[in-house]
């Protein structure tokens, strides 16, 4: 009886209280970095001024962390920042794109999600023309090394790790498999399980402790290669169509030209539906003519079913 019980906080109560947070200016996407762009290419979202967040971040650290929490890398009151960006589908067609501030000074808690800050957030891919016009003054820094040894910037897992978390996804398996549930949830379960262990370990490495020297460069090889590929083929049928300026969408295009064929092939043969039916709503957006088709090619694509195709 004497426990406290929680009351819900009602919408109006809370939006209240988060806009009278301060936490800095935020400038929209659309007005600041889509005002020379084509309508179809303006998107919305909204960021921060770099140089501003960093130091409100800073000072934020240096006011609530303790001396002995804070790792200054052999450089005294020298913060070293970590910023790096991602994009993932959203909703049926459109994309998502987030960059993320994370300061590397706070010891154990630079992997915790309360510890990253969002520096841009807009609904577009990470090769859009908004998103692009973000400083790139260190993109071709290639000066950062990976290895063991402590002045290395990237460092390898630890293999008992890679064990330990492979063995909990196992047991994870099996508890979601006994439910009824949809195999896409299931998938869906089991990575959100993976990176709550703050890992990308699935299976126990085939190739056992040698997996400490292995080394993938970049991260997304495969799927930007597969993306590459179809972009170049999809050009190529498309030509080979001679489609007149008659065709007005997609349902006009002849069914024996090899452009029909192509997204046929890619929805029945393929199992690739999402990529066919995004490549038949661009085409009745632009009819082909000078905007180049994109979309973000996943594992499950370019693993599973591309391959296919290319053979």
């Amino acid at each position: 009886m004497s426990c406290p019980l929680p009351r819900l906080v009602p919408y109006n109560k809370l939006i209240k209280f988060l806009n009278e947070a301060d936490i800095g200016a935020l400038y929209s996407v659309r007005e600041s970095l889509c005002s020379d762009l084509e309508p179809e290419e303006q998107v919305d979202g909204c960021y921060r001024n770099l140089t501003e967040c960093l130091i409100r971040i800073a000072s934020f650290y240096l006011s609530t962390l303790k001396a002995e929490d804070r790792e200054w890398f052999g450089e005294p009151n020298t913060f070293q920042v970590a910023i790096d960006g991602d994009g993932a589908p959203f909703g049926k067609y459109d994309q998502s794109c987030a960059w993320l501030i994370s300061f590397l000074n706070v010891g154990h808690r630079i992997l915790s999600n309360e510890d990253n800050f969002l520096a841009f957030g807009s609904n577009c891919s990470e090769q859009s023309t908004a998103a692009k016009s973000i400083s790139t003054d260190d993109m071709c820094d290639v000066s950062r090394t990976f290895g063991p040894e402590p002045h290395n910037d990237f460092k390898p897992w630890s293999y008992n790790q890679r064990l330990a978390v492979a063995k909990k996804v196992v047991e994870f398996k099996d508890k979601v498999n006994k439910k009824q549930i949809a195999v896409q949830t299931k998938c869906s379960k089991v990575t959100t399980f993976i990176t709550s262990n703050k890992s990308r370990q699935e299976f126990e490495p085939l190739i056992g402790k040698l997996i400490e020297r292995a080394h993938v460069d970049p991260l997304h090889l495969k799927n930007n290669a597969c993306k590459l590929i179809h972009k170049v083929m999809l050009h190529e049928a498309i030509q080979k169509s001679s489609l007149g300026s008659n065709v007005a969408n997609f349902s006009g295009v002849p069914r024996g030209s090899p452009f029909s064929k192509f997204v046929h092939a890619l929805k029945s043969k393929f199992q690739l539906s999402c990529l066919a039916n995004k490549v038949i709503r661009w085409f009745n957006e632009t009819k082909a003519d000078g905007k180049y088709f994109e979309y973000r090619f996943m594992g499950r694509d370019s693993r599973n079913r591309f391959p296919e195709i290319l053979a």
